[in-house]
């Protein structure tokens, strides 16, 4: 674990996971790994369990649930996602356990999970994963009515958004016709929920514009000559309207994914 201390707007006393305001969002920093090394975070300089972390998450996000009207979004992070959960039958013991922090994102409206370990770009529907802790086992639940035609709006979603942005990694995964090779590995798991998946590089810019409307892009840098895509653009008002957007907006590079999350009331 980190030898720092955690920032002092956080509720934690652990570098290994915290929390903090920057504008409209909420932000939490998770830590997957305490399952698959016990005994560096049990002799860390600050040593924790996997227990603990899971009593302070519920703890900072029944806060930052009561605080909606000042920071509306919710956006946490980590090293793992929902379908990392990981059994090794040779040690017979767990490696990866999502389930728990799923739960809670669950119980608490989170609204965005920011992750990597996969070594590409993924973004899926607002999901709930499962509470199988086998690995690939598929989502428990898909809110597949929130999204639009061309699913690059989520409206009102009953469950967190999981995007993985793993890409700036190595080629240790991401190697051309990684993405459908997933496909058609883990099909039960991805078929009904993943909307994206690219095996090249890239960024994300996350905005919150105001309390109902959040904003992704994903740019990509290995492709530079995509067309334009149509964004979705708040017009200042309850409404939106389309804009098409291209390269001049970011640098040479354009952009490959983009989504917004609208809802109701924070």
């Amino acid at each position: 674990a980190p030898n720092n201390p955690p920032p002092r707007r956080s509720l934690s006393t652990n570098p290994s996971f915290y929390s903090w305001n920057a504008g409209l969002i909420h932000y939490i920093a998770i830590n997957t790994e305490s399952y698959k090394f016990p005994d560096e975070t049990a002799n860390s300089p600050f040593p924790f369990t996997h227990e603990e972390q899971l009593e302070w998450l519920e703890a900072d996000l029944r806060e930052a649930q009561a605080n909606r009207e000042k920071q509306p979004w919710i956006v946490m992070y980590g090293h793992k996602g929902w379908y990392m959960n990981v059994w090794d039958k040779n040690e017979k013991h767990i490696t990866t356990n999502f389930t728990g922090f799923d739960a809670l994102a669950d119980q608490y409206g989170v609204d965005l999970y920011l992750t990597g370990h996969v070594h590409l770009y993924q973004r899926f529907l607002p999901l709930r994963g499962s509470a199988d802790i086998r690995r690939f086992a598929p989502p428990s639940h898909v809110d597949r009515d929130c999204a639009s035609r061309d699913k690059h709006v989520y409206y009102n979603p009953k469950h967190m958004t999981t995007i993985v942005a793993g890409s700036p990694g190595d080629k240790e995964l991401s190697f051309v016709g990684e993405c459908a090779a997933m496909g058609l590995l883990n099909d039960v798991a991805f078929k009904s929920s993943q909307v994206e998946c690219r095996d090249s590089y890239g960024f994300g810019l996350l905005q919150a514009h105001n309390s109902t409307h959040l904003s992704w892009i994903w740019e990509e840098t290995a492709r530079p000559s995509l067309p334009p895509v149509t964004m979705l653009v708040d017009d200042g008002s309850q409404g939106h309207q389309e804009e098409k957007v291209g390269a001049a907006s970011v640098g040479n590079s354009k952009y490959k994914d983009h989504l917004w999350l609208v809802k109701d009331r924070p």
